[in-house]
């Protein structure tokens, strides 16, 4: 006979219906004292590492081992309850984390508890039972001609101009931006192609390719873009001739002054610094940014 104990009638049905689904595949009912912390620092181990990219695994694990494992982590596995979850968020929230942080929080716990729910170590996803909380809705305001031809006058003759130009007409991604190589960039054609981003993952940086075919493409460049590039180009090309042997090739468009990949919040602290001086609106620059995408002169 099997014994498990529930401290309500809906935890005694979930632990029957796991209970009888072990059976039913011939498998040991899940051990009874396996903790939250146990079960999550295997699924980030066995199944998140090989399953994502370093970075998303970086920023999991951040998650799991200073959020969810120490106010869940103690609790086992089988008897974690839709309100213990839902005052774990509760509590974030009154700490100061955002709305949006603490609903990626949730999902993290959810996509590893349907894990969990897949091999039978629990009844049900406690974390698809809780209420997300309410999301303050970004409102884009993206630049009109007139506040794109202010921002690219202000940018003019700046090491990132190029940069911020190609943003500006491509919407390309900040990652894949900073990852753009020469051999990606078809002056003659005036065509980029976009195949990589750089990240950086526990203090270096290195190329990746992007997550779906579809972030793999080809982009036509208008005549400004064109000529900031070609800027660029002979900008590049002077400062690796004043570095001499300390320049380090990376082959990229947008380097340091000695050739190293750039950070990429010092790009986006740049981009706000010029749109304040132009008495621009703020924009964000981290992901897509639709803001800066548009009928560019």
């Amino acid at each position: 006979k099997l014994y498990r104990y529930a401290r309500t009638r809906a935890d005694a049905a979930a632990k029957l219906t796991t209970a009888l689904a072990a059976f039913s595949e011939h498998r040991t009912p899940p051990p009874e004292r396996q903790t939250v912390a146990g079960f999550l620092e295997g699924w980030l181990e066995n199944t998140a590492r090989p399953s994502v990219r370093a970075s998303t695994y970086e920023s999991y694990s951040g998650v799991v081992r200073h959020h969810l494992i120490p106010d869940l982590g103690r609790i086992r596995l089988s008897r974690l309850t839709p309100d213990e979850v839902q005052g774990m968020l509760n509590r974030k929230l009154e700490a100061g984390l955002s709305p949006r942080r603490v609903d990626y929080l949730r999902g993290i716990l959810h996509r590893a508890l349907n894990q969990a729910l897949r091999w039978g170590l629990v009844g049900r996803n406690v974390a698809g039972l809780v209420r997300s909380p309410k999301q303050v809705r970004y409102e884009i305001h993206p630049l009109d001609p007139d506040e794109v031809k202010a921002l690219l006058a202000e940018v003019r003759g700046d090491r990132l101009e190029a940069l911020f130009a190609l943003a500006i007409a491509t919407g390309m991604r900040r990652g894949e931006l900073l990852g753009l190589r020469w051999e990606d960039v078809d002056l003659p054609r005036r065509v980029l192609h976009v195949r990589r981003a750089l990240e950086r993952y526990q203090g270096a940086y290195r190329l990746v390719e992007p997550k779906s075919s579809r972030g793999v493409r080809s982009i036509s460049l208008p005549s400004f873009a064109f000529h900031a590039l070609e800027r660029q180009r002979a900008l590049q090309g002077a400062e690796r001739d004043r570095a001499g042997s300390v320049w380090t090739e990376w082959g990229l468009v947008f380097t340091t002054q000695i050739g190293l990949p750039l950070d990429g919040s010092m790009v986006t602290h740049s981009l706000h610094r010029h749109l304040r001086s132009a008495g621009l609106r703020h924009q964000r620059f981290h992901r897509p940014p639709p803001c800066l995408r548009v009928a560019a002169p």
